[in-house]
């Protein structure tokens, strides 16, 4: 009988181990490890995102809130699984340290539109993205974004027009002289657009104007 429960204390300080052992070593794969090497990347690596941060991240807000994210990525897949780089949604895929800056991380599950990792390089206008806001298939044939012109609010024109205004039959006054500008919101989330530059080199001029 005593030998019997010596083995059995043995043989559970051996399952006991064991178990403590392969928690260890897990927890050390998938949380130390990981986290020393983000904090190293977010050290050495970390890109400053733009000159007005509070903007952006209230522009991440207002992207958020409308559910941008539905309908748009923000994640360069590799090839040969997707064709994103030969799209020229980026010139490489994306990795962990493109979103060491991000509050929020909007990797999106599918794409109705076009990936937005990169569309601050590809189209920096941003006359352009207030347009495209605002009337999606004036600047976008074919597009089926919905409009969203509540980001924008008609003001009477008083002096010069806003600089901002939206250009209607190259005139940015519209009946009654007034005009179309955009909104706080519509300032934070273009400004939030604007600033996406992941997995991209410097675009060139031609990219800014055909490859929105």
């Amino acid at each position: 009988m005593r030998l019997v429960e010596e083995r059995l204390v043995e043989n559970f300080k051996r399952i006991f181990v064991g178990f403590f052992l392969t928690f260890l070593t897990a927890w050390i794969g998938l949380v130390v490890v990981p986290v020393r090497h983000f904090a190293r990347e977010k050290k050495e690596t970390a890109p400053t995102i733009a000159t007005n941060e509070a903007l952006v991240r209230e522009g991440e807000r207002v992207y958020a809130a409308n559910g941008c994210i539905y309908c748009h990525s923000q994640q360069v897949r590799p090839s040969p699984f997707s064709d994103d780089i030969e799209r020229g949604w980026g010139d490489r895929r994306t990795t962990p340290q493109n979103y060491l800056n991000d509050q929020r991380i909007f990797l999106g599950t599918s794409r109705t539109g076009p990936d937005l990792s990169n569309i601050g390089a590809r189209q920096s206008s941003t006359s352009w993205h207030y347009q495209h806001l605002y009337d999606p298939r004036s600047v976008s044939p074919g597009s089926i974004m919905p409009p969203f012109r509540f980001l924008f609010e008609k003001r009477p024109l008083t002096g010069q027009p806003d600089p901002d205004a939206l250009v209607f039959n190259a005139s940015k006054i519209v009946g009654g002289n007034s005009q179309i500008v955009p909104n706080r919101d519509a300032h934070a989330l273009v400004a939030y657009l604007t600033s996406l530059r992941r997995a991209t080199s410097p675009p060139t001029t031609a990219q800014n104007q055909t490859n929105p």
